[in-house]
Formats: structure tokens, sequence, C-alpha cells
């Protein structure tokens, strides 16, 4: 679905714009439901979806209207339990899909970030 302001009168849970993978969220519960092949599978797909998404946007000249925009994330964790889950998930993530590993960085203590674009998965 591709929307802006329209249907359903904004009830449709968008997210501001926002057309992200969360590979790196999710890699650790898809590896345990799918095995590891298939969540490889499904984190290529939701890039894949992604990028077709922005090419269909760009196509039609509907980024305007859809107020699609390309975005970089940041993740805070609070918590040392959430925080190492992500750690943990990402290291899965480096050793499953090399290509869109790349795309994530994760800080810990008082490192400094250069804000750049990322990488094409």
């Amino acid at each position: 679905m591709l929307e802006a302001r329209l249907l359903w009168n904004r009830a449709t849970g968008r997210n501001g714009g926002q057309l992200v993978s969360n590979a790196a969220e999710n890699n650790a519960s898809w590896r345990q439901a799918l095995g590891p092949e298939q969540a490889r599978q499904v984190i290529q797909l939701t890039f894949n979806n992604v990028e077709r998404m922005q090419q269909l946007v760009n196509d039609v000249r509907l980024k305007e209207e859809a107020e699609y925009r390309d975005i970089q994330k940041v993740r805070a964790y609070f918590d040392h339990d959430s925080f190492n889950a992500m750690l943990s998930s990402v290291a899965q993530l480096k050793a499953d899909c090399p290509m869109v590993y790349a795309l994530y960085a994760m800080l810990t203590g008082a490192q400094e970030v250069e804000i750049s674009s990322p990488p094409s998965p």
C-alpha cells in the first residue's frame, strides 16, 4: 500500500513516510521460526521490496504526493538486555547476510558517528 492522507483518513498505520527494512531487529526471531536460509530469504525480500517501492515512487513521480523520503534510522537502547539482544541479532546478520550487514553500525560507549549515505544492499 502506498498512500498519503487519502485511504481511511490516515488510519493505515503510516510511519511518517518511512520505507525501511527492520532486518536487524527481526533476524533472530526469523531465524528461530524459519531457519537460517529462509530467514535470509525473507531479509533479502524486505530489502528488495524497499528498493522496488523506491523505484516505483520515483518512476511515477509520486515522491512528494506519497511523502516519501530517504532516511537513516538511529535506535537507542536504554537497557542492557535489549541492546545485547540487538548486538546478537546483528552479529548473526553479519554471518547470514553480509551485504545487508554493511548497512548497520553498532556503537557502544561514547563513539562519534559520521553521518553519510548508506550503501545500497
